[in-house]
């Protein structure tokens, strides 16, 4: 499933929790590194390599991708918005 924006996410979640999170024999499901991933909003074209706890741990550390583009474009339109003269270096 493709989530498109934080509504689906959330209802995707949801719906995972409800039928998914527990296997017929009782145990618990974990998320597959594509599940986790996609959670990030991580593209499904992007490729983790390694085994699952190395994977999980590097998503565990990443800050989600729309969350990064969100915060780099609020940057942009501040830095655009100093006049010329004002900006100082380092």
């Amino acid at each position: 499933m493709k989530v498109d924006s934080l509504e689906q996410l959330g209802a995707a979640f949801s719906q995972w929790r409800r039928q998914k999170r527990h296997r017929r024999d009782g145990r618990v499901r974990y998320f597959s590194v594509r599940e986790c991933a996609r959670l990030q909003t991580f593209p499904d074209d992007y490729v983790l390599r390694g085994v699952w706890s190395r994977c999980m741990r590097q998503l565990g550390n990443a800050v989600p991708v729309r969350l990064g583009e969100a915060v780099a474009t609020s940057i942009k339109t501040q830095l655009e918005a100093i006049p010329n003269g004002v900006r100082q270096a380092g």
